[in-house]
């Protein structure tokens, strides 16, 4: 920095200082785009939330022999596919400033899809909920083989609705897997129902909650897949609204383009990079030291952070006892240290 007696004579830097001072200096600093993180995932996922989460899983993975057995390792996460189109480069009179194009939907409306995939690559079929008070039969033809499609008045997943996917899609397309099976998702309150923990127990699943605020580096279905989907989505969507010239996406063409977004998007190989990016399979602890934004931080992340969620398996056995969480129990989780156990 220059320092100069009179501080009303300093300027800015120009354009000219910049890029000289960034050229002297090429070997030290970069350029980088921003990512626009919110202020709880910036604060919270610091690097004593990112060791604690690799501690854990590290054991969970000892314990369990899943170090070798990528089929028993699997991700959930519900996300909203909206009708926003994709932006495309377009060729306009050199005298055009900007190039409009009408959008087809208001890029608010949204369909939630429970997705689930596995370390090796394994795909469940998605789990649809429309915003309605029941489903219509028209608004399920056409999709990819094993869709199932609910409802809701809400639009959202809801507890009895996830505990139906955790039972009807989960456990029955899982069923033929060895045990245990490790199911990693976030700490959404729909996820944590005291009939969701007694049929982990009863069929061996190990139920991990992430970290809060991680999600972004920590769960493989957002750092990798859905990142990518989403922008398979966009282009979907985009030649959907030329071709049928409408403002919206029916209920009864979702389907057949929620098929054509499984194809392109979920496909072996981008399920498989979403758990190594993550570290999660192969387990790698070191990774995702980029994105701790922190590192002063105090911890909120504890040996009794998730649902330590029956992670202590033994014999293929889920103790009851260790189920713990450290965020607000739902209606009737306070009921488990009470009601009988569970053979």
């Amino acid at each position: 920095a220059v320092n100069k007696q009179n501080s009303d004579n300093i300027s800015d830097p120009s354009r000219h200082w910049f890029f000289n001072f960034f050229k002297r200096n090429a070997d030290k600093i970069k350029m980088k785009k921003e990512i626009k993180l919110e202020k709880v995932r910036l604060n919270g996922f610091t690097e004593e939330v990112r060791v604690g989460w690799f501690n854990k899983l590290k054991n969970i993975f000892d314990i369990n022999n899943l170090h070798v057995r990528p089929a028993q390792i699997w991700n959930c996460d519900e996300s909203g596919f909206s009708d926003e189109t994709q932006c495309e480069y377009v060729c306009v009179p050199a005298e055009t400033k900007f190039a409009f194009e009408q959008s087809g939907g208001s890029g608010k409306a949204f369909t939630p899809i429970l997705l689930c995939t596995s370390a090796s690559g394994d795909v469940i079929p998605p789990f649809v909920i429309y915003a309605a008070k029941a489903v219509n039969s028209l608004w399920c033809s056409g999709g990819a083989p094993g869709t199932t499609y609910k409802c809701s008045e809400s639009g959202w997943i809801s507890e009895g609705l996830f505990t139906e996917w955790f039972k009807s899609c989960f456990l029955e397309r899982t069923k033929h897997i060895d045990r245990p099976l490790l199911l990693v998702m976030d700490r959404h309150p729909t996820h944590i129902n005291i009939d969701v923990i007694e049929l982990a127990i009863k069929n061996k699943v190990i139920l991990l909650c992430l970290p809060p605020h991680s999600t972004h580096a920590l769960q493989p279905l957002d750092v990798v897949t859905l990142s990518s989907a989403k922008k398979f989505w966009k282009k979907i969507v985009s030649k959907y609204f030329f071709r049928s010239n409408r403002k919206t996406i029916r209920k009864i063409d979702f389907p057949s383009l929620l098929k054509n977004l499984m194809e392109e998007a979920f496909t072996k190989r981008q399920c498989i990079s979403g758990f190594a990016r993550c570290g999660l399979w192969p387990f790698d602890g070191d990774v995702m030291k980029e994105k701790v934004a922190k590192k002063d931080h105090p911890s909120k992340f504890s040996s009794s952070t998730s649902i330590n969620a029956l992670e202590n398996v033994s014999n293929n056995v889920v103790s009851e006892t260790s189920v713990q969480t450290s965020i607000d129990p739902p209606r009737n989780i306070n009921a488990l240290q009470t009601s009988k156990s569970i053979e």
